[in-house]
């Protein structure tokens, strides 16, 4: 007997954005723009320059940052806040502090959460998120964090019966 299984995303993810300033936020980008979603976008600024994750404190650079951090949280209807260990970082601290005044939803995942794509497919449901916001967490764990980040969206993915 012949069985076909149809991969889809969680229904309702039509896009991902993200800043870029961590290799996290290019992946989550980069996986949304590989799976058809519409718009996947980080900002225009030139995220390798922004104080909050690379360490450079000139105070226009930083305002831009934080006014790209801010513009997301609006836009999106929920946000990921990823890391490999429970800490957060920085830009994931400040997105909170937005995020609580958009009383929008928020999940921080780290690499030692059983089961995250299940978990994030759930929260994606749960919330009817359309569009999501990704902010990765230290720049220091980088490219383990983009590793996770595109298992995390490899796994969230449901497999239906057809």
């Amino acid at each position: 007997m012949n069985s076909c299984f149809k991969i889809q995303l969680v229904a309702s993810l039509s896009k991902i954005i993200a800043a870029g300033h961590t290799l996290a936020e290019e992946v989550a980008l980069q996986w949304g723009r590989d799976h058809g979603l519409s718009g996947c976008r980080s900002s225009q600024f030139d995220a390798r320059r922004c104080g909050l994750v690379r360490g450079f404190s000139g105070e226009k650079v930083l305002s831009r940052c934080l006014e790209t951090l801010l513009q997301n949280v609006t836009d999106s209807d929920a946000t990921l806040l990823v890391s490999i260990s429970p800490e957060l970082g920085p830009e994931q601290k400040k997105a909170i502090e937005f995020l609580g005044a958009t009383k929008k939803p928020f999940l921080h995942l780290w690499s030692s959460i059983p089961q995250p794509g299940r978990l994030v497919g759930r929260f994606l449901e749960l919330h009817k998120v359309e569009v999501l916001n990704v902010v990765g967490g230290s720049p220091k764990d980088d490219e383990a964090t983009g590793t996770f980040i595109r298992s995390v969206f490899d796994t969230m993915m449901l497999s239906t019966h057809l």
